[in-house]
C-alpha cells in the first residue's frame, strides 16, 4: 500500500498534465496501478449527478417534519401508506409526529438505544439497532426489518433514512424487489466527496444510485448546507444531499422539469450559507463538454 502511494504522489503532477489518474486495481488479495483517463471518469461522475436532478411526475410537494434539519420534502401521495420506516432517527421525530397525526401513518423507527425519541405514541415504534447488510445483535437488514413488523407483503410503504454514510452498502445489499415495495424513499447521501475513489465510486456508489434510479423518478434533490460543497472541475457538487425517490407506476404525468429551489426547501444549518444548485449551468457545461471532445 505505501509502494502505490508513493508511486501515485511521485508521478501524478505528470499525469495530470497527460490528463490521466493512477488508481489502485484489486484481484482478491492482490493488487496494481492502473493509469485511467482522468476526464473519462470525472465525466462519469458528473454523468451520475445530472441523472439526479429533479422532475415533476404530476404530484406536487409537501414538507413532512418542521423547518430545516428534520423536514423532508414528498409527493403528496401518501393516501394508504401501510408505514413508514425510519432509520436513522437521531432523538428526532418530527418527521414521524407529522405523519401520525396529519395522515394516520405509523412509523417504525429504528437507531441506538442512546437515540430513541421521548414521547413516543401508539403510531411510533422504536426499535434498538442500525440498518446494514447482516443480521446480528447490531444491525438488522431492510428485508428483515420489514419481516419483522409484518409488513414484507405490503407494496405501499415509505423509507426515510439517514444513516451517516451506511446507506450506500445498505441499499447496495438490498433486492430491488425489496426497495420497490416502498411507495416513497428518502434518503440523506453522505460523503459525495468520496466519488472520487474510483474503485469505490466504480462498485458502490454508480450501481446504487443507478439500482434507484432504475425503478424510482427523482422527485426532490435538496443540499444539505452542513458541509459545502467539492469541487469536480468546474461542477461543485455538495458533499450531503437529501434525495425524494416516486416509484415510477405512481406517475400522473410524463417527467416534466420541475423548479428548482422548491419554495418549500429550507437550510438545514439555519446560520450557514445555503448551497444552490444551478441543474441549467451544470447541464449547459456537461453539453459543451461533449461537444468539445
Amino acid at each position: 500500500m505505501k509502494l502505490f502511494l508513493t508511486f501515485g504522489l511521485l508521478i501524478d503532477p505528470l499525469l495530470r498534465l497527460l490528463n490521466l489518474k493512477v488508481i489502485r486495481q484489486n484481484h482478491g488479495e492482490l493488487w496494481f496501478p492502473r493509469v485511467i483517463k482522468r476526464s473519462s471518469f470525472i465525466k462519469e461522475i458528473q454523468e451520475l449527478f445530472i441523472n439526479l436532478r429533479p422532475y415533476s411526475n404530476g404530484h406536487s410537494l409537501i414538507r413532512i417534519g418542521e423547518d430545516g434539519d428534520g423536514g423532508y420534502l414528498v409527493p403528496n401521495d401518501l393516501s394508504n401508506i401501510d408505514g413508514c420506516f425510519s432509520a436513522g432517527s437521531d432523538n428526532i421525530m418530527h418527521f414521524e409526529k407529522h405523519l401520525a397525526l396529519e395522515y394516520g401513518i405509523k412509523s417504525y423507527i429504528l437507531d441506538r438505544i442512546d437515540k430513541k425519541p421521548k414521547d413516543l405514541s401508539d403510531l411510533q415504534e422504536f426499535r434498538e439497532g442500525w440498518l446494514g447488510i447482516k443480521n446480528n445483535d447490531e444491525t438488522v437488514t431492510l428485508e428483515s426489518w420489514l419481516s419483522e413488523v409484518a409488513l414484507d407483503n405490503s407494496n405501499e410503504l415509505l423509507l426515510q433514512m439517514d444513516i451517516e454514510g451506511a446507506e450506500y452498502q445498505t441499499l447496495m445489499h438490498t433486492p430491488s424487489q425489496v426497495l420497490e415495495r416502498f411507495r416513497v424513499i428518502v434518503i440523506e447521501f453522505h460523503s459525495l466527496d468520496n466519488f472520487i475513489d474510483y474503485n469505490g465510486f466504480q462498485n458502490l456508489y454508480k450501481p446504487v444510485f443507478y439500482k434507484l434510479l432504475d425503478g424510482f423518478d427523482v422527485v426532490h434533490f435538496h443540499a444539505n448546507n452542513c458541509c459545502g460543497n467539492w469541487q469536480v472541475l468546474d461542477f461543485e457538487i455538495p458533499r450531503v444531499v437529501e434525495v425524494t425517490f416516486h416509484r415510477k407506476d405512481r406517475r400522473l404525468q410524463p417527467l416534466q422539469l420541475t423548479v428548482t429551489p422548491n419554495l418549500l426547501d429550507q437550510k438545514n444549518v439555519a446560520e450557514k450559507p445555503d448551497i444552490q444548485i444551478n441543474w441549467e449551468e451544470i447541464v449547459r457545461k456537461s453539453e459543451n463538454k461533449a461537444l468539445k471532445s
